[in-house]
């Protein structure tokens, strides 16, 4: 863990983020903004964006003005801002979806309904291509090739090209939370029930 770190630049008060490190890396923030600097301190991302995705890999996403791009490590724009952007009070450092295993999940519009926003999401490669799918949302990220959705309260498998597998009816619960680990072993629980379940898609 980081300490707490403050630097005084003319320009204001910059505070380093305890904890949030990676390749080198650190977030910092400064005016309510976010940027990125290396070991040595010095700038490698202004502090312009409103947050960022964790880990910081080789793209990192970032949002400005309310939009969604992703950023290479030298902090140059990879991948555009064209993705919609989380809300104001829930944006920050590790509130964007990094990319893994070559595919990140990123909200492409938003829609008022009963009071709060609902996002219509879709995965993209890493050159920003948005590889077709049908789901109403996801639970994971992609962990050996898998990522979890759901469409019409319905979970299910999505691989990275966009192929489904269904999913037991076990788990077909109100409340799953899924844990995606290493050995391609997927662990399940229901935020309502004591019980916890293993899955894993093939053979």
């Amino acid at each position: 863990m980081l300490a707490l770190v403050l630097q005084f630049l003319e320009f204001g008060v910059v505070r380093k983020l305890p904890g949030i490190t990676d390749n080198g890396l650190s977030a910092v923030s400064q005016n309510s903004l976010y940027g990125l600097i290396d070991q040595n301190g010095n700038w490698v991302v202004d502090a312009i964006y409103e947050g960022f995705s964790y880990p910081f890999s080789h793209l990192i996403a970032a949002q400005k003005n309310g939009k969604i791009g992703y950023l290479d490590a030298e902090g140059n724009v990879a991948i555009d801002f064209n993705f919609e952007g989380r809300s104001e009070d829930t944006v920050r450092v590790g509130s964007l979806q990094a990319f893994y295993e070559g595919r990140a999940i990123v909200p492409i519009s938003k829609r008022q309904e009963n009071g709060r926003t609902v996002y219509e999401w879709a995965v993209i490669n890493e050159s920003g291509d948005i590889i077709p799918t049908e789901q109403d949302g996801f639970i994971t990220w992609f962990s050996n090739g898998y990522a979890v959705a759901f469409r019409n309260n319905i979970f299910f498998m999505l691989d990275r090209d966009g192929g489904e597998y269904s999913l037991p009816s076990v788990f077909q619960r109100v409340g799953l939370v899924v844990y995606p680990s290493d050995d391609g072993i997927f662990m399940a629980r229901f935020r309502y029930e004591d019980k916890t379940g293993y899955f894993r898609v093939g053979d």
